[in-house]
């Protein structure tokens, strides 16, 4: 069974070919694979852009490392209950990977992300 979203609010049931578990979700030069029971590999259709998140040492926040097509235009937003989004930060993709350091992920007791292209 797989579930797929545009808006990370709303999820569609999808039907897969395969009557297998999936183990793991990997994202790999613009795609998702999805390995399970029996050497089942699933790949998704390319992502728009990617998001990393990680905690430099000596830091208060997070930072996000967003990668998109080139030339695209994007927002990255906040959310504490995956309903309301709240715009962070706007740009436009260049050939490396944009960063924004987000200091204020202590001010709920989750914070989740997502990129998005107007």
């Amino acid at each position: 069974m797989a579930f797929s979203s545009t808006d990370g609010t709303n999820w569609v049931r999808r039907v897969t070919d395969s009557g297998n578990d999936f183990r793991c979700i990997i994202y790999s030069e613009g795609s998702y694979y999805a390995a399970g029971n029996n050497e089942t590999i699933m790949q998704s259709a390319q992502a728009d852009a990617s998001l990393s998140i990680t905690h430099p040492p000596g830091t208060v926040g997070v930072q996000l490392e967003i990668l998109a097509e080139a030339g695209s235009a994007c927002r990255v937003q906040s959310s504490g209950n995956l309903t309301q989004w709240d715009d962070l930060y706007s740009f436009t993709a260049g050939p490396e990977s944009a960063r924004y350091i987000d200091n204020l992920p202590g001010a709920s007791a989750q914070r989740f992300y997502r990129v998005i292209s107007p």
